[in-house]
């Protein structure tokens, strides 16, 4: 089973991205969860999203405590919490951010800053939450480019302008394609 742990804050969108990892990974074949964990919901508080893929029915329910993979949308929840609490040895911390912290002092080696903030507003979309989810769906390895492309379109299509489309589009392809260059580099 793969399990997705997301670190946000109140409108940055982690249950969207949630929500479109799950639709991606459903047009893979996947059994698939999306779920917030709600507590004081203000802007700006911070937030937890949890994905759960499996290739068979999940009958879990509960909170993730050993997670895969941990997205951090806000860095700066990198020092107000123990974002990578649970995260076993061969997991992996994809932050927002232009670079590893300096001061991490857990294993670097876990960690992948990808710029999500300048790849979004290079791509002309408005969040980081969407290139974060390129970015995990190029980590898990398994599917591609179409399935984050149709889960854009089911999840997005009938509220944004085709120009607000597109560049979503091209924020969440922004985030896949970051991981893949640097995969390919190191």
């Amino acid at each position: 089973m793969i399990e997705v742990r997301w670190h946000g804050r109140g409108g940055q969108g982690i249950k969207t991205a949630s929500r479109l990892l799950a639709l991606a990974q459903v047009g893979e074949g996947w059994w698939v969860q999306a779920v917030p964990e709600y507590g004081p919901e203000r802007s700006g508080a911070p937030m937890v999203a949890y994905n759960r893929a499996d290739e068979t029915p999940i009958r879990r329910h509960d909170a993730i405590t050993h997670p895969t993979l941990v997205v951090v949308l806000d860095r700066s929840l990198w020092r107000e919490q123990e974002v990578w609490t649970g995260l076993g040895s061969g997991g992996l911390v994809l932050l927002n951010a232009p670079e590893v912290p300096v001061e991490t002092d857990w294993h670097r080696d876990m960690v992948m800053a990808v710029p999500a903030d300048r790849l979004a507003r290079e791509a002309g979309a408005g969040y980081a939450n969407v290139v974060m989810v390129g970015a995990v769906r190029a980590v898990l390895g398994r599917g591609g480019e179409s399935s984050l492309t149709v889960a854009v379109q089911e999840l997005f299509g009938r509220r944004l302008s085709a120009a607000a489309m597109a560049a979503t589009e091209r924020a969440v392809m922004a985030g896949y394609r970051f991981v893949r260059d640097a995969e390919k580099a190191s």
